[in-house]
């Protein structure tokens, strides 16, 4: 069939908005090799609206991230694992992405696919395994070593109102000391390079120690502290916004909080009773304070927690509460689905099929060991 002359070069090129379109629903790595295909794909994936729409799909399937800190003589590797939050009775993961680290790291807490890293002496970093950038964050005179060591606590949180993400920092001299409260903010992360602010305190009128991880639900932090008062296990709560703190009632006095999770879109504490079983609290009013228990773990499962040596990871959007094993010998990891309404497991998949790991626990000299994620991960593609 004879064509007419120019026919491949009179084509119609997509509607920018189809294109724009179709970009957005594609995933993260295939956007990076594309913003070399032309100087205006690059500028689209790289603006700010762009940006906001990707994370807006992203937000609608969220993703499992697994941290995995790996130590080989003298190196340190970080490793971090991604599956479906649904997991069927066999799947595979993908390593997303891996970071040589200087020294041992511990987690903090992740926000909207954002990773805070303690890495010890005060130092911290945040990670972004989509972009697979990392930044430390700055320090100033109040982490310096001094002649007395000092005790420093991080956690993220994103303020939704004026989109951006804000790193709470708790500094203490002394281990019953008092503690000094500061902010610095995350600026940029459209086209071009983001950046922190220099710290500002915060003023905070009650005393407490930290007990728990932190926690971030519409634009607050929340982590269980250790105070004096009726509630031994309070919360302290962050407005990310306006940068407020305060100490909220916990559970009751008997229950020890152990960790806290989402549970759909609410703050829920997983704690320990007095006759050492489980149990779930959920914070039913934020303003009131008002607490109730939601779930007290079978016996069988109790069993099944110790055995396996369980650490609660989250919730799916259908409210069965998630538990992870930690690594097992054959380099999985095992999770249990709680259906709190029939009160027992209602399925259990395992997170595996990384050839890595078998080389990793047949090898000498080398020290595995998991650290607790998220069940909420979602692709970023926000530059640093």
């Amino acid at each position: 069939m004879k064509t007419q002359k120019g026919d491949d070069d009179n084509r119609e090129s997509l509607p920018l908005d189809m294109i724009i379109e179709i970009l957005t629903k594609l995933p993260a790595k295939f956007l990076f090799k594309f913003r070399c295909v032309s100087k205006q794909w690059c500028s689209i994936i790289r603006s700010r609206s762009f940006i906001d729409s990707f994370m807006s799909l992203s937000l609608s399937r969220p993703r499992i991230l697994l941290c995995v800190s790996i130590l080989r003589g003298d190196k340190r590797q970080l490793l971090f694992l991604s599956s479906p939050l649904h997991l069927q009775d066999s799947n595979h993961s993908s390593i997303v992405y891996k970071h040589d680290m200087p020294e041992l790291i511990s987690y903090c807490n992740s926000v909207r696919g954002i990773i805070c890293l303690s890495l010890g002496d005060c130092g911290f970093m945040i990670c972004n395994p989509t972009t697979r950038q990392v930044i430390t964050l700055p320090n100033d005179s109040l982490t310096e070593l001094e002649s007395k060591p000092c005790i420093c606590f991080m956690c993220l949180g994103y303020d939704t109102s004026n989109d951006q993400y804000k790193i709470l920092r708790t500094v203490r001299r002394a281990p019953f000391g008092s503690a000094e409260h500061s902010v610095c903010t995350l600026r940029g992360g459209g086209g071009g390079r983001s950046s922190f602010s220099s710290w500002r305190r915060v003023e905070c009128s009650f005393h407490y120690f930290h007990r728990t991880n932190p926690l971030c639900i519409n634009g607050v932090v929340y982590y269980g502290a250790i105070a004096y008062g009726p509630t031994r296990y309070p919360i302290v709560s962050f407005d990310v916004g306006s940068e407020r703190l305060l100490l909220m009632e916990g559970p009751p006095k008997e229950e020890e909080l152990v960790h806290l999770i989402d549970y759909q879109g609410k703050v829920a504490c997983f704690c320990v009773t007095i006759d050492k079983s489980y149990s779930l609290w959920i914070l039913d009013d934020v303003k009131k304070q008002l607490w109730s228990k939601t779930c007290v773990f079978s016996p069988s499962f109790c069993d099944s927690y110790r055995n396996f040596n369980l650490r609660i990871f989250g919730t799916t959007d259908a409210g069965e509460i998630i538990f992870v094993s930690t690594l097992t010998a054959e380099g999985d990891f095992e999770l249990f689905y709680w259906d709190l309404k029939k009160n027992n497991v209602s399925r259990r998949a395992r997170i595996g099929g990384i050839t890595e790991y078998e080389e990793l626990m047949c090898t000498r000299n080398n020290s595995v060991f998991s650290m607790p994620s998220s069940c909420d991960h979602v692709e970023n593609i926000i530059s640093f």
